[in-house]
């Protein structure tokens, strides 16, 4: 009886320390990930096989919703494993992503019970953060993106009206410096 418990905490270690590596892996590439990447669909899926690639995790999904609260993107993949211990019994663990007063949407994965039970549950919302917060920094981005775009169409407008005026013609700011002449 002690060598099946032993079989046992033995094959419950190897799941927890691979379920705890990708998790890890899934929290430091996060940030990098959606600082390079322009199509956040992309990762959210590798974060989701990175996570369903576990032993021990029967699904990873990641919904994002708009301001509205109206789903806008999602990524999932199923795991390996059906996370279904010995007692048939499966755990899902969602965490909220949330940053600066905004909710980005959950994470949702589905684990072994006894998984679910332990420190490893306490990873995802540290996950969920870095989302979240990534999440965040790709809004901000995308925001800077259009309002530059939109100052350089208002500045080339005013570039062609200035360049079409045949008289004499100066603009000053408001502290007299000459912008165009």
């Amino acid at each position: 009886n002690t060598k099946r418990q032993r079989k046992i905490q033995s094959s419950q270690n190897d799941y927890r320390d691979a379920y705890l590596t990708n998790v890890l892996r899934a929290i430091q590439s996060c940030r990098q990930l959606l600082a390079k990447e322009d199509d956040v669909r992309h990762v959210l899926q590798y974060l989701c096989d990175l996570l369903a690639g576990s032993r021990g995790v029967s699904k990873a999904q990641i919904k994002i919703i708009d301001k509205s609260g109206v789903l806008v993107k999602a990524a999932e993949a199923q795991g390996k494993d059906d996370a279904t211990d010995i007692d048939g019994l499966a755990h899902t663990v969602n965490a909220w992503l949330e940053h600066a007063g905004r909710t980005y949407g959950v994470l949702s994965v589905g684990l072994l019970k006894w998984l679910a039970a332990g420190e490893e549950e306490g990873f995802l919302p540290e996950l969920a953060m870095q989302l979240a917060s990534s999440l965040h920094e790709v809004e901000l981005n995308l925001k800077r993106r259009r309002t530059e775009k939109a100052l350089q169409e208002t500045r080339g407008r005013y570039q062609k009206i200035g360049d079409s005026i045949t008289d004499l013609f100066f603009a000053l700011d408001k502290t007299f410096r000459c912008t165009y002449w």
